[in-house]
C-alpha cells in the first residue's frame, strides 16, 4: 500500500494561528424570568457591535449576534426569551 500526500491541498488549507485573540467585553448582565441575559460589546475597525447571550437550564445561546445599539440587543434578547417561554412552557 502506497500513501501519497497532495501537497497542493495542504498548501491551500493552511491554518492561521492568532497570537493576539480578540474577545468581546461583557457590559451588562441581568435576569429576565428564569434566564440570564448578558450584553457584550465588540469594537473593531468596522465599528461597535452588541451581542446578547442567554443563559438558561440547558446552557447558553446567542440570541442577538450583531446589533447596532445596546437597546436593540436587549430587545432582541427579550423577544428570544419570550418565544422560548411561549413554545416550551
Amino acid at each position: 500500500m502506497v500513501l501519497s500526500l497532495n501537497f497542493d491541498l495542504l498548501e491551500s488549507n493552511r491554518m492561521t494561528i492568532i497570537f493576539d485573540p480578540h474577545y468581546p467585553k461583557k457590559v451588562l448582565a441581568f435576569s429576565y424570568y428564569d434566564f440570564t441575559i448578558e450584553i457584550c460589546i465588540d469594537e473593531d475597525e468596522d465599528g461597535i457591535t452588541y451581542s446578547a447571550w442567554i443563559g438558561y437550564d440547558y446552557g447558553w445561546a446567542m440570541a442577538t449576534p450583531a446589533a447596532n445599539t445596546k437597546n436593540q440587543a436587549i430587545r432582541e434578547a427579550k423577544k428570544w426569551v419570550d418565544l422560548k417561554r411561549k413554545t416550551h412552557g
